[in-house]
């Protein structure tokens, strides 16, 4: 889990990435696009259909932290987080993610889905909704996920990044921690670069 910051990204993931998909608020619409553009034309512009593909970024791990009783640290060495684009002046859309190497047992039950809202420049906040991972540790089994939006981040580039760290609720399980953090960088590896475009 390089950084089960995922996770709920943990992976989440970046972020990931329908994270990569933004998402507009009432006020400003956003766009992907794959130049530093505002609005973003039409030739350049990410749109419906359009499928993004991440991992860690070489080096580093996913890292899940949880608190109180189960205190020990998961890690991963490989984890992925792709999608399609479903909206496209409110980019979002489900996303599939999965870890590999990883330090205990770490399954995904729900990938959920990403959206990102125009932050700065051609940055964005993301939110990731409706991702379920269950990690086992000393035979007890805890599931983490639910809502994530604070902290993660889609930073536009070539290759875009999203990272954490976020913090994941706990769902069930006893006795189980509250939450945990996730931690994890992820870049774009198709389309490799992403931007997003306040205005539409």
């Amino acid at each position: 889990m390089k950084h089960l910051k995922t996770l709920g990204l943990v992976a989440t993931t970046a972020t990931a990435l329908l994270a990569f998909a933004g998402a507009g608020t009432a006020t400003a619409e956003s766009t992907l696009c794959k130049a530093t553009e505002t609005p973003c034309s039409a030739g350049n512009a990410l749109g419906v259909g359009t499928e993004i593909n991440t991992q860690l970024v070489p080096g580093t791990q996913a890292v899940l932290t949880p608190s109180g009783f189960f205190s020990e640290e998961v890690t991963c060495g490989d984890s992925q987080i792709s999608g399609k684009v479903e909206t496209a002046t409110t980019p979002s859309g489900k996303m599939t993610m999965s870890f590999q190497e990883c330090s205990h047992k770490v399954v995904v039950m729900n990938s959920g889905s990403l959206r990102a809202h125009w932050d700065s420049e051609h940055n964005a906040s993301v939110t990731a909704i409706g991702i379920e991972v269950t990690v086992e540790q000393s035979g007890i089994s805890c599931l983490f996920g639910g809502e994530v939006k604070e902290n993660l981040t889609l930073t536009g580039g070539s290759p875009a990044k999203a990272d954490g760290p976020a913090d994941l609720p706990g769902i069930s399980g006893f006795p189980c921690p509250k939450s945990a953090e996730w931690h994890a960088e992820y870049e774009a590896l198709t389309p490799k670069s992403i931007y997003l475009s306040k205005g539409v």
